[in-house]
């Protein structure tokens, strides 16, 4: 693909510069210039070299914008942050997931073959062209009719300070993505028809201004991540121009979900949230059959569980979480 082309746009020039895929204001505030993300081939790259071709214009007006919004609320907190649309949430999202996809066409698979191709391809990366296009609404080009095919829950989390106030995790066959900024927590499913807002949404309206723990989070991200891996049908979308040169784009369910197993969502939720347990994921008894699963999200009758940060320091205390 070619970098003198900016990833948002299109837009050919030769004065494309190099935006940061995570803005400078969220690699500042949480101290991610050094930090490294685990990329597709399980390489690793620091957050200051996440950087992909943007053309003055883009860079400069709409996505300067959208980020002027997004980091305001994120300083203000979590309140502030629900009082942003959701629709400006799936395009920040979105153009995270897009820009680490963008920026892993342009490194090797292998970096001793560099001959052999990209991290991925541009076939595969093609195959995110409704998600490209439907980012030009950062730019006011794109707008959705009738239902939209995203779902973004706004999780109020514990804030454990500078060494755990920050995560990020996106999954790429399941286009889904979650951000947590110390007490603020983002799941975006990018084409699920709403599926988890309808599913999940409870566990983020239950809080009701209380707090779940960073572990909670990570839990209920592997919920929807295993949830969307259910999913047959997809998503068909019909676009069209409108009189302001804008793309309008309607959006038809076909989406279907197969039965959930345990089973198969304990290996899920295994792989999320072990790295907060002080024991081995071996000592944890990952699925009892017929289909129980250990979970941090529900207390033994079943109600959200939401308990203050002292409690889970205990639990800390007593060798079973690491906090």
């Amino acid at each position: 693909m070619d970098n003198d082309r900016c990833f948002l746009c299109g837009t050919l020039s030769d004065s494309i510069s190099q935006e940061h895929v995570f803005p400078k204001w969220l690699q500042h505030r949480y101290k991610l210039w050094d930090q490294r993300l685990v990329l597709l081939n399980n390489s690793m790259i620091q957050y200051r070299n996440l950087r992909i071709p943007c053309c003055s214009i883009c860079n400069n007006q709409p996505l300067s914008r959208l980020e002027a919004v997004i980091s305001s609320a994120v300083a203000s907190g979590y309140e502030a942050c629900l009082e942003i649309d959701d629709h400006l949430w799936y395009l920040w999202a979105g153009k995270l997931f897009y820009g680490v996809l963008r920026k892993e066409l342009s490194l090797p698979l292998d970096r001793t073959q560099p001959r052999n191709g990209g991290i991925i391809s541009e076939a595969a990366l093609k195959s995110f062209a409704s998600l490209q296009l439907f980012l030009q609404g950062i730019r006011a080009a794109h707008i959705f009719s009738g239902m939209s095919p995203y779902s973004v829950l706004i999780c109020n989390i514990h804030d454990l300070g500078q060494k755990f106030n920050f995560s990020f995790r996106d999954s790429f066959p399941y286009m889904t993505l979650a951000i947590r900024m110390g007490e603020i927590g983002i799941i975006v499913a990018f084409e699920d028809a709403g599926i988890t807002s309808s599913s999940f949404g409870r566990y983020v309206a239950n809080v009701n201004g209380r707090k779940i723990h960073p572990l909670q989070f990570d839990e209920l991200y592997a919920k929807v991540t295993y949830q969307l891996s259910l999913i047959t049908g997809g998503l068909q979308y019909l676009t069209s121009e409108t009189n302001s040169d804008r793309r309008k784009t309607q959006v038809f369910d076909n989406i279907f979900l197969r039965d959930w197993s345990q089973e198969y969502f304990s290996t899920v939720l295994r792989a999320h949230v072990s790295q907060w347990l002080r024991s081995t994921a071996d000592d944890v008894q990952w699925f009892v059959p017929p289909n129980l699963v250990p979970t941090w999200m529900t207390d033994p009758e079943g109600g959200l569980l939401l308990l203050p940060l002292s409690t889970w320091q205990k639990q800390s205390g007593a060798n079973k979480l690491i906090l």
